[in-house]
């Protein structure tokens, strides 16, 4: 199959001879929406693409790079880390290993609720944190610092992904690289160098979830 590419904006693809017309044409680039007489041997784009680079050529997205995402990411952190850092300080007073063991030494088994109540909160502020990206991405299409940054979520459409699609890029972008052991650092940064070489921005989480990240127009 010939490669055919837009004169203006240099997006090229494979497309099928059949899908050629032998006499010139009015066509428009469905990425950059420019406009140009085309015929058989000519090398410009032609309108034979798949529906999601339709969608996207249409939808004029603006793909954020690695560094105002990671700003984004410092900031939720930031937020959820002093949502929950005065009741984890307040809980941890009493749960030194020490006094644990000398309150267990003296019979106060009641140490042991103590420590279940520790435990129950600290599940649920996991929960949360997890949910919070979750329900931000799926609902809102973005978080708190996305929104301050002024970018977003998306899919194909430019409309907010599915919860299952968000359970499934913090899965793979947030959660498994940090579990990994030793080579989590590694996960980290290749993720970081995949989303600045893409050419959609997207990180191997986002091309799972079928996700990419956009500056809001």
């Amino acid at each position: 199959m010939p490669l055919i590419r837009c004169p203006f904006c240099n997006f090229e693809k494979d497309v099928d001879e059949k899908l050629i017309p032998s006499s010139r044409v009015r066509v428009k680039c469905p990425k950059c929406q420019n406009t140009f007489d085309y015929a058989s041997g000519d090398f410009v784009f032609t309108n034979s693409i798949s529906e999601d680079e339709l969608n996207l050529s249409q939808a004029k997205f603006r793909y954020a790079g690695f560094w105002i995402r990671f700003v984004a990411y410092i900031i939720d952190s930031l937020l959820l880390l002093i949502l929950f850092a005065i009741p984890m300080i307040f809980l941890r007073q009493g749960f030194s290993p020490e006094r644990i063991i000398e309150r267990l030494h003296s019979g106060d088994f009641f140490v042991l609720l103590n420590i279940s109540f520790f435990l129950i909160t600290l599940l649920f502020i996991i929960i949360v944190s997890v949910g919070y990206y979750i329900i931000s991405w799926s609902k809102w299409g973005k978080t708190i610092g996305m929104k301050i940054l002024g970018i977003k979520v998306v899919n194909s459409e430019g409309k907010n992904i599915s919860t299952g699609r968000a359970f499934l890029r913090w899965l793979m972008g947030y959660f498994l690289p940090g579990v990994i052991p030793y080579a989590g650092i590694l996960l980290y940064l290749a993720l970081a160098i995949m989303i600045g070489v893409d050419n959609k921005k997207q990180g191997w989480h986002d091309k799972i979830a079928g996700s990419y990240v956009v500056y809001e127009q």
